[in-house]
């Protein structure tokens, strides 16, 4: 009975709960150590928990932004802008984080074959990750413009102009070495539509000379307007230029080349600025000028000087000389042709300054996208406010500024461009539609690359672009010549995309990773544990 009973009560003192014995205020009273704060934070930084929250956090801030960029048409001067809601601050925050919690975890993983599959696994994962916000924080991207020429050639480009919301205004001596001029200064676009204050100084100015870009419009209605004041050195003439039913305002320049001559189907109207022929010159010439047997071109010589009145040089269709003076308001015809043309002078301005009227239209308009730069340029004691037109790609040309002193410098305004490896023209197009169909099936340029005797061939098509050293081309835009009446098998301007794609190395070695790591995980490793469970029955 003796042993009985204390059988008894070793076994009910052996089942006695634990949670009747005395609660522990802290391991310290227990007598064991307790954890280092770094081996705490350790664990907490290398937590799984920790990593499946930070993933549903990235998804949550990709659809967030990715909803924002695609449905929301305010001002998105705080928000994502297109195709740039994985280089998004947030995003980039999130993404570090996890790539770090990735490593933490990683480390504390032994390495041994049954967990080769989990170091690949997260090591993919943080290629991936990281080559992805790589490819959108650092990829260079833009485009190249190529124009038709007269000729029906292309023109040659060896820049490309970039895909950013910045703002880049030039100033140079000479328009001609504008885009390559290392005198540019760039601005932030901003996403309103209001004019922003800037008062940022611009670089290239002349000596003596102040330029400071004083505001900026990113959307605006600018119209050509000619100024006849103190600041312009140029004479010009208005006319009205009329064909059939057809009539035109324009204002005549030699300083603005578009203008210094018109042609129209059965005639040309030109400006010089030149002494008036006189009518014994004229009788001369033509004296010495035989009749022309078959009809040839009529023409118009606008001659002024900025004194008196203009004269007006006629040469009819056998190729004979008349001198006609020309007075506001007066209009002169041609003789001939089916259509006849006429010019009809309507002021002289001795001192002309080419400028833009600016309107800003209102919040709920989103077109134009016309931008504009108001410049602020103090020469001595003068100072005058110029308005720059923006042209993405510098097609527009450049704006001529005029000091009261004769001086004049060359302003243009336009997206910041970059130097490609190789120049690049355009030799053959083909719009090419669905046999039997107006379907676009594929736009097609054949183009050359390089220059001299390093020149190769290449075609680029829909989704089959062309490597030019570190950037891919690809075809962007196809525009017809005439967009009211859109042909585009004979396009007046063809723009390639040119873009890089850093981290591209990193995201194919992720992803070839994280496919070798799950299967491995999944199928390899029971396998392995299987074989190691045997040899330890064994």
């Amino acid at each position: 009975m003796q042993r009985g009973s204390c059988f008894l009560i070793s076994m009910a003192q052996s089942t006695t709960p634990r949670d009747q014995s005395p609660p522990l205020s802290n391991p310290q009273e227990a007598g064991l150590p307790q954890r280092p704060a770094i081996v705490r934070i350790w664990r907490i930084a290398s937590s799984t928990w920790l990593g499946v929250g930070l993933l549903t956090a990235l998804s949550i801030a990709y659809g967030i932004l990715s909803i924002i960029d695609n449905f929301y048409s305010g001002p998105k001067s705080t928000l994502p802008s297109v195709g740039s809601v994985y280089g998004h601050w947030s995003v980039v925050v999130l993404t570090f984080a996890f790539c770090l919690n990735l490593l933490f975890a990683t480390v504390r993983i032994p390495i041994s074959w049954d967990r080769a599959g989990a170091w690949c696994s997260h090591l993919g994962l943080m290629f991936l990750v990281v080559g992805s916000v790589a490819f959108w924080r650092m990829r260079t991207e833009g485009q190249c413009l190529f124009l038709r020429a007269t000729d029906g050639g292309w023109s040659r480009v060896n820049r490309f102009f970039l895909s950013k919301d910045v703002m880049t205004c030039y100033v140079s001596a000479s328009a001609r070495i504008l885009p390559d001029s290392s005198a540019k200064t760039e601005f932030a676009s901003p996403a309103s539509m209001d004019p922003v204050d800037i008062n940022v100084p611009v670089k290239g100015a002349p000596p003596g000379v102040s330029i400071k870009a004083s505001r900026l419009y990113p959307r605006t209605e600018l119209t050509d307007h000619w100024y006849d004041d103190e600041v312009g050195l140029v004479p010009a003439v208005e006319v009205q230029i009329s064909h059939g039913e057809q009539t035109a305002l324009i204002t005549m320049c030699e300083s603005s080349p578009e203008t210094c001559a018109i042609r129209l189907p059965e005639c040309v109207v030109s400006f010089e600025t030149r002494e008036a022929m006189s009518q014994e010159r004229i009788d001369e010439i033509n004296a010495r000028t035989p009749p022309r047997s078959q009809p040839s071109l009529e023409s118009f010589s606008i001659h002024y000087r900025g004194r008196g009145q203009p004269v007006l040089v006629v040469r009819d269709s056998s190729g004979r000389l008349h001198r006609r003076s020309f007075t506001p308001g007066q209009i002169v015809s041609t003789a001939s042709g089916e259509h006849p043309s006429s010019v009809r002078l309507i002021r002289t301005m001795n001192r002309a300054r080419r400028g833009f009227k600016l309107k800003v239209p209102p919040e709920t308009q989103r077109d134009p996208k016309q931008g504009a730069i108001e410049l602020t340029i103090t020469s001595g004691s003068q100072e005058l406010k110029r308005i720059v037109p923006y042209y993405p790609y510098l097609a527009g040309g450049a704006t001529t500024i005029r000091l009261p002193s004769g001086r004049r410098f060359y302003v243009a305004f336009s997206n910041s461009n970059e130097e490609l490896p190789e120049p690049i023209s355009i030799t053959r197009h083909e719009f090419k539609t669905a046999p039997g169909s107006s379907m676009v099936e594929d736009y097609i340029c054949d183009l050359e690359i390089g220059s001299g005797v390093r020149v190769r061939k290449e075609t680029v098509k829909l989704n089959a672009p062309v490597s030019l050293g570190r950037y891919r081309l690809t075809q962007s835009t196809w525009r017809p010549k005439n967009p009211d009446r859109p042909d585009y098998s004979d396009p007046g301007a063809i723009i390639l995309g040119v873009a890089d794609r850093p981290g591209i190395l990193l995201i194919f070695v992720g992803g070839i990773a994280v496919c070798l790591g799950f299967p491995y995980a999944f199928y390899i490793k029971p396998l392995i544990l299987k074989r190691k469970s045997r040899r330890a029955v064994s």
